[in-house]
């Protein structure tokens, strides 16, 4: 007979290879075992499948836990009927349904006794409704052995031995899993044997490599644990001698896994530095820590390492993670992520590019970081020993070097910890990008030097040796720009340069470039010459940019070089550093000696640098760069994408910093008069039709001027342009930019708290919503339509200004007034709501009230000095505050949300709504033909804010929609009916940045098996766009010479993006540097930049005439558009990506040539920001936001009151306008170019105030 495993995790390969072995012998080889090893999300080649169906074919027994993949269940569905043994122990629920012993059958039990007892612990137990907590699965566990130790008759007999089973698995160790198959192949199959009950351990214990021993008690092991020598505290009065605690598998300990586990502590013990090592089922890490880690209260630790995968409370199951974080909190010391894959050997992790499998970065990654995990070095990864046939030995073994690596890093943070503030160094590191005097502290909507110097402020309050340093901004900018301690541009030659600059000698430099990988060497000798290069640099010495306050330096990150030699944009790998950046960082480490870095701002160029896209090597560019120091990065909380890169790559504990304040745009000038004229005319269109046809005439004239309506225009729709100014006057946009630890007080607090309740957040209802009941209207009907004019003749819009003010009146009475609520709605509520609207009225405001006290007590500085002390930084959602509030407080360590739930099912529905919006926008502008092919954006700084919108709109094209697990994460995809989706499924070619690849690798592949299985499906061309274009793909390909099986496989490749080393499209530089003459080199760029191949089949595979012939279907692009911080003006990336492939798909198109169709595709922006999405074309959304923000008095007052970063700012709207007119000719108007001319450049009050702030910035977009 034949027993069959197949399990998710290699950690079991050790035991079942030897029980195979022992089964076979006592057995005289009439029993065969096989075993099977997976991961999940990771596709199986057709080889792997048809290996793992003749297996289960031949196989009486089949075991199988932690296997989620559909295409495996689908096997076992296959032969479920045929009386096998399936010893199902941990599954998606349709797994756990095929469970079956004897008589006994999950599914069965489940469906036969619904409302039983013991149907329930089953249900619980086997996560069949994906609720149960660690805690009720373990009580439910032993609830059901001891209810079927009574009732073993019949399948309840059966029932009892599945638990044994399970129990046997659960507590691991080849006895354990010896005795199981011994049980099942006694009491089933009529073995004449003998097995044993399984062999119970703790739930968790301590157990040490040099002792044989398991202690429950920590005193007992503390009074055997001692170490030849011990690290000095430097005196500290907390500590005697350091301890670190560590959470390690009992599964791998039992499976005698522990290899990494024993390296980690020879190296720490060798540093000086005590070990507790506690052994857990990953269930109960909670009680864990309480038990080991904690005496009375206080931490008996100084920092503790987790090997673990998944969250630490509850591990996959999931738990209180409010209690959890509660007790870091509590304890108050750094828990640091020592990273071990799961599945991936040693050779795996140092031939790929991405570094892990993507289910392995989201279990040893991204699921750590949401409990606040720090560092993410990789430390081990898998060896295989030995294999027989399809039985496969792979242990967990240790990375030497990365074990080193992870443990001076560890180290490094203790002594952080240890030392007195008084004699801490900290290199704060600013940036300086693109290279030149206006760019100085460049950070995403932060004032750094106002930042920097409260920061400073507090430090030196601490007890920080930090003197001299300038107590303005003004003074700050001075100061730097007098000494040119600035990176070499065209601004500053190197003889001004080098005069005040730190200085690195050239046979230094030579000394620590020696120290480089070979390969790194060489990467940067081919790209820079032979040290020193001739970038901030001469023959004699590498000049590094900066000041010294005390303790305290500052520093500026050197440039990336492309702005020195624009050439270097068309490479298609990744752009080496050059010599003087590696000095600069070499500089901080070694002469500086800094205890701690803080890169200061959104964002710099460090953690893209060449290497790994996770769990980097030793010869990683950042990995190198960072050495061992200690990292810190303040870094915005509304960019979690890039925030994920910094910190993954560059092992970076984040402090993030808030938005700035947000204003609603209102009217202004002649738009606000336009608006007084409008509520005339409606007034006299009855009362004085004569009148009334007089203000129509100035109306539109006025929109004339303004550029609402076409010159030539001969009549104005009045309605549709009172809705376009009721639009554009309720807009969001920014006042100025953030200053660290800054609270919002005030009007600003009022205005920030009313833009995140003005629509409904989840529960929380709409305070206007509420507010327009006591007017008897819907809110969601009448701002859609506030030119609507009501029975009594009052005009909606003004009903809605009246709502907006009385909202604010309740917001300013509890937030400023400090009024309890109830008291605040009886003083400012003047129309009488039922009891229902009253109550979610009470419940808006004291979520309103909660908000405003977080938003009022800025804690980001107090942060940031907890973190200078190696204390906890508790997690913190990134994203939108406004439209997340769960993203306030700010000052936390930001996480992304949790990729497995992604797309969530309102990302699904709200991506639908784009979709149909995008399909009707074009379908309205060519005489109702469908697009065949959209050309879609796809970002992580997207996806991560609105948890998937842009899948969703992904899936709805293509008609397809994600199948669902009891947790709601996304386990497999479905076609959609053609009788219900009714209409052709659409084609979509996906263009992702790198940040996407990085962040969201498992979606990747679903949104990538997505594509085949709708080319898979037999419907009409006519009907299913991705079949009918892969079928004349592959004829293209075929004709370039392609051989059959690749091009079919090429011709469903929809998903394109940079190379695995580059992240973005590199147009942005051909704008800065304005190295191009011809739309077509943007194009070209493109083309190159982005033609790379992903999904399960492809990774960074660069493919240009796929692209291309992919390219020549599209018939529009889109993109999302998913937060007020930023439109489509405000961030150069939206022109690079959505620009760029717009220009791409034209330049293709026209090399194409068909009388039939338009070369230009249509170019559109499906606004999200609302509750309401709206989809525009590009004109129109460029248009809406120059008039709502750019020309806005408001929001130009806001950005100059910012001083030198809001000019700056300032002066790049215009540069990322000319980024949009190059590709997307026609997209801004003339008048536009007129308009900023007259009030940024004519208008001499507004130019000299933006001199005496930035004048370097000013003249730049004098240049332009």
């Amino acid at each position: 007979m034949q027993i069959t495993s197949i399990i998710g995790n290699y950690s079991y390969s050790i035991p079942l290879a030897e029980v195979a072995e022992i089964l076979k012998n006592r057995f005289k080889e009439r029993i065969v075992m096989v075993n099977h090893f997976c991961i999940r999300h990771q596709a199986f080649s057709q080889k792997q499948l048809e290996e793992m169906e003749e297996d289960i074919k031949k196989s009486d027994i089949i075991l199988l836990s932690m296997v989620f993949d559909e295409a495996v269940l689908k096997i076992l569905e296959k032969y479920s009927g045929e009386g096998k043994t399936y010893l199902v122990l941990a599954s998606v629920g349709e797994g756990m349904r095929l469970a079956r012993l004897g008589k006994f059958c999950v599914g069965e039990v489940i469906t036969s006794f619904a409302d039983s007892k013991v149907a329930k612990v089953f249900k619980l137990l086997k996560g069949l409704t994906g609720r149960s907590s660690p805690l009720e699965v373990r009580k439910l566990l032993t609830m059901a052995d001891s209810i079927l130790k009574v009732l073993r008759f019949g399948r309840w007999r059966d029932a009892y031995n599945y638990v044994q089973a399970w129990k046997y698995f659960f507590h691991g160790g080849r006895e354990n899993i010896l005795n199981m198959f011994l049980l099942i192949l006694a009491e089933y199959y009529g073995f004449n044997t003998n097995y044993k009950p399984p062999t119970e351990i703790p739930s968790f214990y301590i157990a040490h490599p040099r002792s044989d021993k398991i202690f429950t008690s920590v005193d007992e092991y503390l009074k055997w644990y001692d170490l030849p020598y011990w690290m000095s505290t430097n005196g500290s009065k907390r500590k005697k001698r350091p301890l670190v605690g560590i959470l390690f598998y009992n599964e791998r300990y039992q499976n005698e896994d522990s290899r990494d586990l024993d390296a980690v502590i020879n190296k720490l013990e060798g540093k000086g530095i005590g070990v507790i090592p506690a052994m857990s089922t990953g269930l109960e890490n909670l009680s864990t820590i309480k038990t080991f880690f904690l005496d009375n209260g206080k931490p008996r630790v100084d920092a503790i390492i987790s090997f673990l995968f998944f969250r630490i409370e509850g591990g996959p199951l999931g738990g209180n993670y409010e209690a959890f974080e509660h007790l870091c909190q509590q304890m108050n010391i750094p828990f640091i992520n020592y990273v071990c894959m799961g599945f991936s050997t040693h050779e795996d992790w140092r031939e790929r590019t991405e570094g892990m499998y993507p289910m392995e970065t989201t279990l040893s990654l991204i699921l750590p970081e949401l409990d606040g995990l720090i560092e993410g070095v990789l430390i081990a990864g898998g060896k295989d020993t030995s294999q027989k046939g399809r039985n496969k030995v792979r242990i967990m073994t240790p990375l030497e070097e990365r074990v080193d690596h992870a443990v001076a890093r560890t180290t490094n943070w203790l002594k952080l910890k240890y030392k007195a503030n008084k004699d801490k160094k900290v290199a704060f590191i600013l940036f300086n990008y693109p290279p030149g005097k206006d760019t100085i502290g460049s950070a995403g909507n932060l004032d750094t030097f106002e930042s920097l110097i409260r920061l400073l402020d507090r430090m030196r309050e601490e007890g920080y040796t930090v003197s001299g340093y300038p107590r303005t901004r003004h003074e700050f900018i001075r100061l730097i720009t007098k000494k040119n301690v600035v990176n070499q541009s065209n601004w500053t030659s190197i003889t001004k340069v080098k005069g005040n600059c730190f200085k690195v000698s050239l046979p230094e430099y030579r000394e620590w470039f020696s120290e480089l990988p070979d390969k790194c060497q060489k990467e940067m000798i081919e790209s820079w010459g032979d040290p020193p290069g001739s970038l901030m640099a001469d023959e004699e010495y590498l000049y590094v940019p900066g000041l010294q306050f005390g303790n305290i330096f500052i520093g500026f990150q050197p440039a990336r070089g492309v702005h020195a030699d624009p050439t270097k944009t068309y490479h298609d790998t990744a752009l080496p550093p050059h010599h003087q950046y590696y000095a600069f960082y070499r500089f901080v480490e070694k002469v500086s000696q800094a205890d701690v870095v803080v890169h200061f701002g959104t964002h710099g160029t460090l953690e893209f640098l060449p290497g790994k896209q996770v769990v980097l090597s030793e010869s990683c560019f950042p990995d190198i760069f960072m050495g061992n120091l200690p990292h810190l990065y303040l870094y915005t909380c509304s960019n979690p994408s890039e925030a994920m890169i910094a910190k993954r790559r560059t092992y970076a504990a984040l402090v993030d910093y808030m938005t700035p304040p947000m204003i609603v745009s209102d009217l202004y000038g002649s738009f606000a008069e336009m608006e007084t004229d409008i509520h005339n005319y409606y007034h006299f269109k009855e009362q004085s039709p004569a009148r009334a046809k007089e203000l129509k005439e100035k109306i539109l004239n006025d929109a004339k001027e303004n550029n609402l309506v076409d010159i030539e225009a001969e009549d104005v729709d009045v309605n549709k342009l009172y809705n376009d100014l009721s639009e554009m006057k309720g807009s969001m946009m920014t006042k100025g930019v953030h200053v660290m630890g800054r609270s919002l007080t005030g009007d600003e607090l009022v205005d920030y708290v009313l833009g995140i309740v003005r629509f409904d957040r989840g529960e929380i209802s709409s305070v206007h919503k509420s507010l327009a009941l006591g007017y008897g209207l819907d809110w969601d009907d009448v701002r859609q339509n506030p030119s609507k004019v009501l029975k009594d003749g009052k005009i909606v819009g003004v009903i809605c200004e009246r709502i907006n003010q009385e909202a604010r009146n309740l917001l300013s009475e509890i937030l400023i007034g400090k009024s309890p609520v109830k008291k605040a709605i009886k003083k400012q509520l003047h129309k009488k709501l039922n009891k229902e609207a009253k109550r979610k009225l009470i419940e808006t405001l004291e979520f309103s009230l909660k908000l405003g006290k977080k938003l009022e007590k800025n804690q980001e500085i107090g942060h940031m000095i907890h973190a200078l002390n190696a204390e906890y930084i508790s997690p913190g959602l990134g994203g939108n505050p406004i439209r997340s509030p769960a993203v306030i407080p700010t000052g936390r360590n930001t996480y992304q949300f949790n990729p497995d739930l992604i797309p969530t099912p309102l990302a699904c529905r709200r991506g639908e709504e784009v979709a149909r919006q995008v399909i009707e926008c074009y379908r309205k502008e060519n005489e109702g033909r469908f697009p065949e092919t959209v050309g879609v954006i796809l970002w992580g700084f997207e996806t991560m804010k609105t948890q998937g919108e842009t899948i969703g709109e992904i899936f709805h094209l293509m008609g397809i929609r994600p199948k669902r697990s009891g947790l709601n994460d996304m386990v497999g995809l479905e076609p959609i009916p053609l009788e219900e989706l009714k209409r052709p499924r659409l084609d979509v070619a996906v263009e992702i940045c790198g940040i996407f690849r990085d962040t969201f690798p498992v979606v990747l592949r679903y949104i990538d098996r997505a594509f085949r299985l709708v080319a898979s499906l037999n419907e009409p061309y006519d009907k299913n766009f991705v079949r009918k274009h892969a079928k004349a793909i592959q004829k293209a390909l075929e004709k370039e010479g392609i051989p059959r099986d690749q091009a079919e496989q090429l011709s469903v490749a929809r998903i394109f993006g940079p190379s695995a080393s580059n992240y973005g499209t590199d147009v942005t530089d051909l704008i800065e540097t304005s190295e191009w003459e011809d739309p077509s080199q943007i194009a070209d760029l493109h083309l190159a930049k982005m033609s790379h191949l992903y999904g399960d089949m492809y990774h960074a595979e660069s493919n240009v005439s796929t692209f291309r012939e992919v390219l020549d279907t599209v018939d529009v692009v889109a993109q999302v558009r998913d937060n007020e911080e930023y439109g489509i003006a405000d961030l150069d990336h939206y022109y690079e990506f959505l620009g760029g492939l717009s220009s791409s798909v034209e330049t293709v198109r026209k090399s194409k040539s068909s009388s039939n169709r338009k070369a230009r595709p249509v170019v559109l922006v499906a606004d999200s920001t609302k509750d309401k999405i709206k989809t525009m074309d590009i004109k129109k959304t460029i248009d809406y936001e120059v008039r709502t923000k750019l020309l806005n008095p408001s929001w130009m007052k806001g950005q100059i009151n910012s001083g030198y970063k809001g000019v700056k700012n300032l002066s790049n709207r215009i540069e990322y306008l000319f980024g949009w007119q190059a590709t997307t000719s026609g997209s801004v108007d003339n008048w536009v170019w007129s308009e900023m001319a007259d009030k940024y450049v004519f208008n001499e009050e507004v130019r000299k105030k933006m001199m005496q702030e930035n004048i370097w910035a000013v003249e730049d977009q004098l240049r332009r």
